[in-house]
């Protein structure tokens, strides 16, 4: 099997989940299209604000962002009222960060999703089922994240809160985040390569044929006006060229440069080892307790994107 057909196979079983179906199912009732990074950003604030820990350099750490890409990105996050910063009245040299109008909006709306998300797992596995689910995803947690404290084991005594299994899922995404970010480290690259590009940039390596906005905003349902600027940015930062259509002079192309495509292969290699260290850390039966909740997750995403729909 082929470096495409192999990262294809783990991405839409493993992958795909998180960075597309309920981000995207999210994303079509927020004005601002919100990255994985955004909606962690959300739940740092509010969980840490809650012991006045919700300083600016803090919380650039819990979501893995140096400090020059986090301010130039809270800039865009003020300008569309999802957060706010002021100084702490107790020390003028820190930098608080809370939730704007548009960002408590945004936050009880995810609480909404993931209770309901919650609610629809208990409707699928039975009691021992979800705690052996629960059970896995705290043990994968505590195994790769470096997070403390380490987060509890349940028991039938002593079941998780639904913010126990939001943090261990948490801790679970930000372990690969975290690996990523070395990853392009390695690269010495002096931008900030955000989920929704490396998103672009594979989808373009792997459907050579998938060139034109219009196609590429289909492919992964984003707005239009989103995936135009993604593409814009990536031509500004040299990974992608765009040229006129040969015989439609109307339509625009978009064509990986070389480099571009090392980055990408190495990208998936990358992920597909992430994917194989988790898959050996459990028994394979409890790997596979995860796949069918990926699935039941893809299945109430699609009820969600519906009901929003209405």
């Amino acid at each position: 099997m082929g470096l495409k057909e192999n990262y294809k196979t783990i991405y839409e079983s493993f992958y795909e989940v998180v960075e597309q179906d309920y981000l995207l199912s999210l994303r079509s009732q927020f004005e601002y299209s919100l990255s994985l990074k955004d909606i962690n950003l959300l739940f740092a604030i509010q969980k840490e604000k809650k012991d006045f820990r919700n300083y600016s350099s803090l919380l650039a750490k819990k979501i893995g962002a140096t400090h020059s890409t986090f301010s130039n990105h809270l800039k865009i996050l003020e300008r569309y009222k999802i957060i706010r910063r002021y100084r702490d009245p107790s020390n003028y040299k820190h930098m608080l960060i809370d939730l704007d109008l548009n960002g408590i909006a945004y936050y009880e709306i995810l609480i909404q999703f993931y209770q309901g998300l919650f609610e629809y797992f208990k409707t699928k596995f039975s009691n021992l089922k979800l705690l052996d689910l629960i059970k896995t995803i705290i043990h994968i947690s505590n195994t790769f994240s470096e997070e403390e404290p380490k987060l509890k084991k349940p028991s039938i005594l002593n079941i998780p809160s639904f913010n126990d299994i939001y943090e261990a899922f948490n801790r679970i995404y930000f372990y690969n985040f975290n690996q990523e970010n070395d990853f392009l480290t390695h690269y010495e690259l002096d931008i900030d390569l955000t989920d929704l590009k490396l998103l672009t940039l594979t989808y373009l390596y792997e459907e050579e044929g998938l060139n034109q906005p219009s196609t590429l905003s289909e492919k992964t349902s984003m707005q239009f006006s989103t995936i135009s600027s993604i593409i814009h940015q990536l031509d500004k930062d040299g990974f992608v060229k765009r040229t006129i259509g040969d015989e439609d002079k109307r339509k625009l192309n978009i064509v990986l440069e070389s480099h571009a495509k090392k980055i990408v292969e190495d990208y998936m290699m990358f992920r597909i080892h992430l994917h194989d260290e988790i898959k050996t850390s459990v028994p394979s039966k409890q790997f596979e307790l995860i796949k069918k909740a990926y699935q039941y997750i893809k299945d109430y995403t699609q009820e969600y994107k519906q009901k929003a729909r209405q």
